[in-house]
């Protein structure tokens, strides 16, 4: 159902995958209500990190220094999955 609800609306196939929750079946955590979440993700401003895969080694003054990428960044938003 999440596949469902997100297909079409991200640009990346990839990026697309990896907001797609693994770990737990659909509505067992937190509902989807929103509204234009997905699209952000289409944004050239906004970049998605699987930090299981690129752990953030350190935040600096300019942006996420991860163990594979450095990211320069005005803001970070970062979410945790429960």
């Amino acid at each position: 159902m999440c596949e469902i609800k997100s297909e079409g609306r991200v640009n990346d196939p990839i990026v697309a995958e990896m907001l797609v929750p693994k770990d737990h079946m659909f509505g067992s955590k937190r509902l989807p209500c929103e509204s234009g979440y997905y699209e952000v993700y289409n944004q050239d401003n906004v970049s998605l990190v699987d930090v299981k895969r690129a752990p953030i080694e350190r935040i600096t003054s300019k942006g996420v220094l991860t163990f594979r990428i450095r990211i320069r960044s005005g803001c970070i938003n970062i979410r945790h999955r429960l």
